[in-house]
């Protein structure tokens, strides 16, 4: 399984791995399901919010599927501060979202979920 859902890990992850940050629903006591919850994530999971911390760092990130609002996860780009230039994918984009992205070195690709991902495994078949 390459799941990481919790404080089970290293201080540092796996090469591969999916990171379900607020737990799942398949692993007993990892779901994060309250804002309070959620907000003391840094406290009550810090080996797993620092790894994925310095994760964000040094690769490059390509987000998918989510609104960036959530409010651990605004906190966590705002740490680490990537350096790295990632992708953030979404159907449309408004300025002030552009605008948001920049802080965290995010480029915006219009793109639904399925489109992107689909271009993606042809381009990484034909290299």
């Amino acid at each position: 399984d390459l799941g990481v859902v919790n404080e089970e890990i290293d201080s540092t992850l796996p090469d591969r791995a999916i990171i379900k940050f607020h737990g799942s629903v398949g692993v007993g006591g990892s779901l994060l399901l309250t804002e309070t919850d959620i907000l003391a994530m840094d406290r009550t999971r810090p080996r797993l919010w620092k790894a994925i911390r310095d994760l964000f760092r040094r690769r490059t990130m390509v987000v998918v599927g989510s609104s960036l609002r959530d409010p651990s996860v605004v906190r966590l780009l705002d740490e680490a501060d990537p350096q790295t230039p990632g992708y953030f994918v979404a159907p449309e984009f408004l300025a002030p979202t552009e605008a948001k992205l920049c802080r965290w070195n995010l480029q915006c690709i219009a793109a639904d979920a399925d489109s992107f991902f689909a271009e993606l495994a042809e381009s990484i078949r034909t290299q």
